[in-house]
């Protein structure tokens, strides 16, 4: 029997206005159903304080979205060498604590190399087909010593590994090990010579976060609009079709909070309205940065789910108010851009 489609839950970044996280979301929360949180430590920080995290909290439950939080980049998780390695896995577990109290729908995590085999600050990443054996071996043990720490610690939340430059295979061990969740990022996939039927055909049992955005002139994170009408409803219908195990985690009702989260919670959100049949729910987040590719991806998604096929395919019985939701939003942040700089 084929089973329901999932639930899908539309969202975008926190980099749309040229702020930082709270103006951000406090726009976007009454018109996605996720943001998405990406997390840094150090001289560019911008991590936010517990009570920061707390008026998240109220702006999601007040606005009806939820977040995924993308844990830090580059750090070292895959690093050879245990104590860089150490360092980096508490970075990533200290995004983690503040966090929790969010009850995000996931965690994305990458999958890193040792630094060595990533590219110079500012370029692309090649594709990369093997490493030396004994290189391989050791980086996966390292990676699974990372990944097995932070999905101790991300309770009902999953912990969902993004695919970069290099086989996705090549972690599948690691995510039957630690019962991990999967993130597809669609502009990675396609740029390194993957196919979305290919991967989810692989890796569509754990899917629970898709990162959804355009490529030109062979550079991803481009509005969504690269991708033709045919494209998008293709991937879009594939990532419905996928039967999940894995899935994003939703709350069960609006009495039913998660439970043992560090700090205090804020008030529980309820299931936006299309998140409420059966089927698991898979994120789509809208990754552009910034709001001159956002309001375009947001207004080419609305036009797509304007279509009789969102219904029939996607089985979303309410597909205007989701299109009317994605509208609002590229209105809204159009409204607001002039208070930050001024628009050409």
């Amino acid at each position: 029997m084929t089973p329901p489609p999932n639930r899908l839950l539309f969202g975008t970044t926190s980099y749309v206005l040229p702020a930082d996280l709270l103006p951000n979301v406090r726009l976007l929360a009454p018109l996605v159903d996720d943001i998405e949180l990406i997390l840094f430590e150090g001289e560019e920080s911008n991590l936010p304080s517990r009570a920061d995290v707390r008026e998240l909290g109220e702006l999601a439950a007040d606005g009806g979205c939820g977040f995924t939080v993308h844990l830090p980049l580059d750090v070292g998780i895959g690093e050879l060498d245990a104590g860089a390695r150490r360092r980096a896995q508490e970075t990533c577990l200290r995004v983690i604590a503040l966090t929790l109290p969010l009850q995000p729908h996931a965690f994305v995590v990458h999958p890193e190399l040792p630094l060595v085999y990533h590219p110079a600050l500012g370029d692309d990443p090649d594709p990369l087909d093997e490493l030396p054996a004994e290189v391989h071996a050791a980086w996966q043990e390292a990676l699974g010593e990372s990944l097995g720490r932070f999905a101790a610690e991300t309770g009902p939340f999953p912990l969902a590994v993004e695919n970069l430059q290099f086989p996705y295979g090549w972690v599948r061990p690691l995510l039957e090990e630690h019962d991990l969740g999967v993130t597809m990022d669609v502009g990675h996939l396609l740029t390194h010579g993957g196919a979305v039927a290919t991967h989810l055909a692989e890796f569509g049992e754990r899917l629970t976060v898709v990162h959804l955005h355009g490529i030109v002139d062979g550079r991803d994170h481009r509005e969504i609009g690269a991708f033709s009408s045919v494209e998008l409803i293709d991937i879009l219908a594939a990532v419905a079709a996928a039967d999940s195990r894995r899935p994003a985690w939703m709350p069960a009702s609006a009495e039913a909070p998660a439970t043992g989260l560090q700090g205090a919670a804020p008030p529980p959100r309820p299931a936006p309205d299309h998140a409420t049949r059966s089927g698991g729910t898979a994120v789509v987040s809208l990754e552009v940065f910034g709001w001159r590719p956002t309001v375009p991806s947001l207004r080419t998604l609305a036009a797509l789910l304007e279509t009789p096929w969102a219904e029939s395919t996607l089985g979303v019985p309410n597909a205007a108010a989701i299109v009317a939701q994605l509208a609002a939003a590229a209105d809204a942040i159009m409204a607001a851009i002039p208070a930050f700089e001024t628009v050409s």
